[in-house]
């Protein structure tokens, strides 16, 4: 059965606001751990990677280039949860019908620049939409790896990525909620294959 295409974009852009909302939280939550907030349970809503290395810096002697360790680990993080903001932003300003931003006439060149030779549909919203999902999947991932070759030595570690992970399992489940939605919409656009 066909959905109309505005709540079929509806839903897909609210999935998006999930990839804007992972990276804002990252970037609270890492601010808040780097400025001394000891509440572990803060760590749930950061990306789990930033959270591995601020966990390991965090023992390494403060004589030993652990301040400075300490700060790198803090604008890793921020960096990674502003490149969650910018996929965000991507695939909610895109449409996946090959147009790039929605954002008035200024942006008219970059469409000129990517209809050409078909690289507008290279870009739309579901390109980024779903480097959000693979690089999401990724941080949790390699997280958990991270863990399992320190477990010896971090013992709070352990709880503290499974933790997190539960968080990305439940973020995970609107993004891909929403993923669908855009592959709804191209079904709905193509004409039906009899007529």
């Amino acid at each position: 059965m066909a959905k109309p295409r505005k709540a079929i974009e509806a839903r897909f852009r609210r999935g998006s606001n999930f990839l804007i909302l992972i990276g804002l939280l990252s970037a609270l939550c890492n601010s808040l751990l780097y400025f001394g907030f000891t509440w572990k349970p803060v760590t749930i809503f950061c990306l789990a990677i930033p959270v591995v290395l601020d966990t390991v810096v965090r023992v390494v002697d403060p004589r030993l280039w652990g301040q400075e360790l300490h700060y790198y680990c803090y604008i890793f993080g921020l960096i990674l949860s502003g490149l969650f903001v910018l996929l965000g932003m991507a695939s909610k300003f895109t449409s996946h019908t090959g147009t790039f931003f929605k954002l008035g006439s200024f942006m008219h060149g970059l469409k000129r620049l990517g209809s050409w030779a078909g690289g507008a549909q290279l870009m739309g919203s579901r390109l980024f939409y779903f480097v959000g999902i693979v690089l999401y999947i990724l941080d949790g991932v390699l997280a958990l790896v991270m863990e399992n070759f320190l477990r010896a030595n971090f013992d709070q570690l352990r709880i503290m990525v499974l933790m997190n992970l539960g968080f990305h399992c439940f973020v995970l489940v609107f993004l891909l909620h929403g993923f669908v939605a855009g592959l709804e919409s191209e079904a709905a656009a193509s004409p039906p294959a009899n007529a």
